[in-house]
């Protein structure tokens, strides 16, 4: 079997597409998991009708398992490989980058915290989407960057609200938005005081609305109607 932190670029079950529709080539595989450094097989399972290469639900015990790389004193191991898609200026989650999401490997480089909780950033191919995982990994002491400096909201003044055209819109209500990702993300939109910024879906053609609302300081409120 295969440590699939072991390759270059690490990998996490559901990475290939290969291992998602193979069930033979999936559990060939194993890894680690950085929350607790214990080994874990990968299982074919199929959820709502799909089929994926999933992380088995117990750690695998044997006595002759090889052994992991102790984990670092003041981390759960691997994260320090990891780039916190919160740490990014400005920040981001895991399906916010296009490469991200058509990229299985860059997606899976990526994590958020929130609180003692990490959420590793996995890809879902039949969707073209990098998601968060399901579940957290728990740690008692986690990676904390710097945090970023502020973020300008100057950049906003580039961007159109598409709630003041006449009549109001939204993202995806434009045509040449949904296939143009240069013009969907000139614009952004506002609704119960919080901004959100339009973002090219290549996958479904559309111009979507950005999962979490945007934040850059005090003055991105002269934004907002």
């Amino acid at each position: 079997m295969t440590d699939l932190q072991s390759l270059d670029p690490p990998e996490w079950c559901n990475t290939s597409p290969e291992r998602q529709t193979d069930p033979a080539l999936c559990e060939q595989y194993y890894f680690y998991a950085p929350h607790n450094g214990e080994l874990y097989q990968c299982a074919a399972v199929t959820q709502d009708g799909v089929q994926k290469c999933l992380s088995a639900a117990l750690p695998y015990v044997c006595a002759n398992a090889p052994s992991a790389s102790p984990p670092p004193a003041t981390m759960c191991p691997g994260l320090a490989s990891l780039t916190d898609v919160q740490s990014l200026s400005p920040p981001e989650w895991c399906n916010t980058s296009p490469e991200r999401r058509t990229d299985p490997a860059a997606c899976a480089q990526h994590y958020y915290l929130e609180g003692n909780d990490v959420y590793m950033c996995e890809h879902d191919g039949d969707q073209g989407k990098c998601v968060s995982a399901a579940e957290p990994y728990q740690c008692e002491t986690l990676p904390r960057p710097p945090a970023p400096p502020p973020v300008p909201c100057d950049a906003l003044a580039t961007r159109t609200n598409a709630q003041t055209l006449d009549p109001p819109e939204w993202c995806n209500t434009n045509p040449e938005r949904q296939t143009d990702p240069a013009l969907c993300e000139q614009y952004y939109y506002t609704v119960n005081g919080e901004l959100y910024l339009c973002e090219h879906d290549g996958a479904g053609q559309m111009c979507v609305s950005a999962a979490e609302p945007y934040f850059c300081g005090p003055s991105i409120a002269s934004y907002i109607p």
